[in-house]
């Protein structure tokens, strides 16, 4: 097929799940033109007032870093 183009820009996926004290956020970048990924962990504490902000905090942080 002509003309069909594939994504180059890296693929970022999130992870969260709840852990005594806290959420852990698990981020994985895979970058398909060199086939390679990072994993990076997070631990939000339960004192965190917005969990849902803080995972945006940090999934902004993983999109500049792109």
């Amino acid at each position: 097929v002509t003309g069909v183009q594939t994504c180059a820009l890296p693929i970022l996926r999130f992870t969260v799940m709840p852990a005594d004290g806290g959420v852990i956020v698990q981020m994985r970048v895979y970058d398909r033109r060199k086939d390679d990924s990072h994993n990076k962990t997070y631990l939000i504490p339960d004192t965190e007032e917005d969990i849902a902000h803080r995972i945006g905090q940090i999934v902004a942080m993983e999109l500049i870093r792109l």
